[in-house]
């Protein structure tokens, strides 16, 4: 269970991260 919960906000994290990239203009 918590190995599962860990991994989801790992992956929300990386969305965000990415989300506010794009918007601040950086492109990967």
């Amino acid at each position: 269970m918590t190995t599962n919960h860990q991994h989801a906000l790992g992956q929300w994290a990386e969305q965000q991260a990415m989300v506010i990239l794009q918007q601040q203009g950086f492109r990967l």
